[in-house]
């Protein structure tokens, strides 16, 4: 028994193992609390939790890899199915578009037929009616015997704009105006007086331009005497009747 008390008064178990001893266990005690787990024991435990701890964070951390794998994987599928679709459906377009390779072909060839139909008969004057309103403006007195109408030169074609142009008042150039046709007439008229209004209603029409006598003189015949007369007579381009033209869209 005395032995026992100086072993634990020496910090030493009975098997001899040396146990640290504190002076006081609790706070305002003096008794001696033996600790009988041996040091490397207490090493051993807090390796194995170190051990635990760090299988735990592998195992978390495998999980976590795992996991974004199988969601790039996931992506990656959509991706590809994404892919042969859009590959499907370019195909499909292009399958369709071969079909219609040869409309531009067609377009470009029905373009230049309507551009010789245009160039052809651009120019294309009803001359019926423009004949029918030339009667109806030959005032009384005034006889028309002949008329012969003509489509001048240039007509068809694209005229060339001249190189030095006139200036006009306003110091621009004057615009070449081709017209739509040229109308030679005879007549006779009752008086020189007829023959000039005659030609003043034909400078009033807006369809008719530069109205010229070319020749006038007095003719004998039965009857009263009278004038003969010969004159020519431009028409606009608004005569012309259009229907060949391709009208430009705004």
């Amino acid at each position: 028994m005395t032995m026992m008390a100086d072993a634990h008064a020496q910090g030493l178990s009975p098997e001899g193992i040396h146990v640290p001893v504190p002076t006081a266990a609790f706070p305002g005690s003096s008794f001696p609390i033996a600790r009988l787990i041996p040091q490397s024991v207490a090493d051993s435990k807090r390796v194995r939790r170190a051990r635990r701890l760090a299988v735990v964070g592998i195992g978390g951390a495998v999980l976590a890899v795992g996991g974004l794998w199988m969601m790039g994987s996931s992506q990656v599928a959509e991706a590809e199915q994404q892919l042969a679709d859009a590959q499907a459906a370019s195909g499909l377009l292009a399958a369709q578009q071969a079909k219609f390779s040869d409309v531009p072909r067609v377009a470009s060839e029905l373009a230049n037929a309507r551009q010789d139909l245009e160039l052809a008969l651009g120019s294309e004057v009803l001359w019926s009616s423009v004949l029918a309103k030339l009667q109806a403006t030959a005032p009384k007195g005034v006889s028309l015997t002949k008329i012969t109408a003509a489509l001048p030169e240039g007509v068809g074609q694209v005229p060339a704009a001249p190189a030095n142009g006139t200036a006009g008042s306003t110091g621009s150039t004057s615009e070449v105006v081709i017209p739509a046709g040229r109308m030679t007439v005879a007549g006779t008229a009752d008086s020189y007086s007829l023959v000039a209004g005659w030609l003043d209603a034909l400078a009033a029409d807006k369809l008719l331009l530069d109205p010229t006598l070319t020749h006038a003189s007095t003719v004998s015949g039965e009857g009263t005497p009278g004038v003969g007369f010969d004159n020519t007579v431009d028409l606009a381009p608004a005569a012309k009747s259009g229907r060949y033209v391709t009208k430009e869209t705004p």
